[in-house]
């Protein structure tokens, strides 16, 4: 192991693959980010990618030990898949660190794209990053209505009225056509009262406090949940 670095790297990543329990420094974040370095994670993602290449192309290592955490035997697909996936979704988008990963990728996406320049229209594709990581099968998608549409009517999630949302709902504000400059889409990570939440989206490199009534954005028009 210690005269072959590829090898020695690679058999770690087989193993994290698997199971994360071994690992004391994975299964604490203060560790990961006291001592794990950029550049080494960089390079740990090139093994966890089918395909070499720049680390942004892959999810972070912490999102994929999480995305496999899902029991054994447990669908992977449909609307009980997804409801499992939803535990994985929320701890992914809550910790900062995976939440920049998702968000740098999401970034160099959109960009190569149509040449948007992040965090400018990047509310749909940051989420479909964050649903992907956590192991939720779905295509990138730009668009916040066409995201929307996609996981009611493909991955039926259920519409879920204003005031009733909890933790793991996606909330939206999109209308029957799409609104430029006034969609938006995001994940709901904790339920304060009726009306305020704690989110993650595109717009902060953290978890951020958000209206359902607007207050100063546009207002939520319904929430998609996995049921």
């Amino acid at each position: 192991m210690k005269a072959n670095h590829a090898l020695a790297v690679e058999y770690c990543a087989r193993l994290l693959r698997f199971n994360t329990t071994w690992c004391g420094t994975i299964n604490d974040h203060g560790q990961v980010i006291a001592h794990v370095r950029r550049d080494a994670v960089a390079e740990f993602q090139t093994f966890l990618s089918a395909e070499s290449g720049p680390a942004i192309t892959g999810p972070s290592l912490a999102a994929l030990a999480l995305s496999r955490a899902v029991p054994a035997g447990s669908p992977t697909g449909g609307n009980t898949g997804d409801k499992e996936r939803v535990l994985t979704l929320l701890k992914l988008a809550g910790a900062v660190p995976t939440l920049d990963s998702a968000q740098n990728r999401a970034a160099a996406d959109l960009l190569a794209y149509d040449g948007e320049v992040y965090p400018q229209d990047g509310c749909a594709i940051t989420l479909s990053v964050l649903l992907r990581d956590a192991g939720i099968d779905m295509p990138l998608i730009y668009q916040a209505i066409e995201l929307g549409q996609h996981l009611h009517n493909v991955r039926k999630w259920e519409v879920i009225p204003v005031g009733q949302q909890v933790p793991g709902d996606v909330g939206s504000t999109c209308g029957t056509e799409a609104h430029h400059g006034f969609d938006h889409i995001y994940l709901v990570l904790k339920r304060l009262n009726d009306d305020e939440m704690l989110i993650a989206d595109n717009q902060s490199t953290q978890p951020q406090f958000r209206f359902a009534s607007g207050q100063g954005k546009t207002p939520t028009k319904f929430f998609l949940r996995a049921t």
